[in-house]
């Protein structure tokens, strides 16, 4: 059994950036209904938006569990699904090739469409998206114009969001919050000198993985939450979303409260502090 860390920017779903390539056939722009709505949930927060037609709006949400964790899109619409479905959702227009994944078809009552991973920073810069201030990260935020979504639906599908630096700050403040119910200061963790992460030659890793594909085989992919103390050992683990639920990561998460530790996080005075890491795995396995 192998096992690999997932970039919290990536998976399977590939998000073509080229608007070239978006002009080749026919694309439907739908304009917004409503303003942005954020959802302050007690364990995520989420920006939704509808589109299109008043009568039968397009729905898009876009929620994110933790800071530095991709973003969870949901595209919805009473249309008909692609004959041969290989979903691409992409922000436009940038120059970065980007990829992405986790994508599943969803249907809701009349609705049907996709949920997919997107990166946390957009491919607009490398640092976290959880940085209060971030020039390169705000400018391309906000020359961002539409939203593509194309091998989903019968047609190509373009949402006209207009600049997203407005919605995906107020995203960051209520991760600011969040941050905060989990007993950690949001200022603080802006500020590390040196972010807390996860030692990918540790011994419990492997044990961890081990043991939960035991349990319940392999788990494929997976995002997990951890929170560290200031020596950084693990105090909590659990599932960083729902549809990361299972027994595996449940007997993964045992193993790193047990056993398990990151690197040491570091304020911004260089003090040791309390912190929390996102942590993305594929297992799966492998003939010699």
């Amino acid at each position: 059994m192998d096992w690999k860390p997932l970039a919290l920017a990536a998976v399977t779903l590939s998000i073509a950036t080229s608007p070239a390539a978006a002009q080749e056939d026919e694309v439907v722009t739908l304009e917004p209904l409503t303003n942005w709505n954020l959802d302050y949930a007690e364990d995520s927060c989420a920006l939704s938006r509808n589109f299109g037609d008043a009568a039968a709006p397009t729905l898009l949400e876009t929620r994110q569990y933790a800071p530095r964790a991709p973003y969870i899109a949901t595209v919805l619409r009473k249309e008909p699904l692609a004959s041969d479905m290989r979903p691409s959702l992409f922000f436009g227009p940038i120059d970065d090739v980007l990829s992405n994944g986790g994508s599943s078809l969803i249907e809701l009552d009349e609705y049907r469409g996709v949920r997919a991973e997107l990166p946390t920073t957009l491919g607009l810069s490398e640092r976290s998206s959880f940085d209060i201030e971030d020039d390169p990260r705000d400018a391309g935020e906000a020359a961002l114009e539409w939203l593509a979504i194309e091998g989903v639906f019968a047609d190509k599908v373009q949402l006209a969001t207009g600049s997203m630096h407005p919605a995906l700050s107020a995203m960051r403040e209520c991760q600011s919050q969040l941050v905060a119910s989990w007993g950690f200061d949001p200022v603080e963790q802006t500020t590390l000198s040196a972010a807390a992460e996860m030692d990918y030659d540790d011994r419990w890793i492997s044990r961890a993985m081990r043991r939960a594909s035991r349990r319940d085989g392999p788990i494929g992919s997976a995002y997990l939450l951890f929170f560290a103390d200031a020596e950084g050992d693990i105090t909590a683990c659990r599932a960083l979303s729902p549809q990361y639920r299972s027994s595996g990561v449940d007997t993964f998460c045992e193993v790193a409260v047990e056993d398990g530790s990151v690197t040491q996080a570091s304020n911004a005075s260089g003090e040791p502090v309390g912190s929390f890491v996102v942590f993305g795995f594929f297992t799966g396995t492998v003939q010699r």
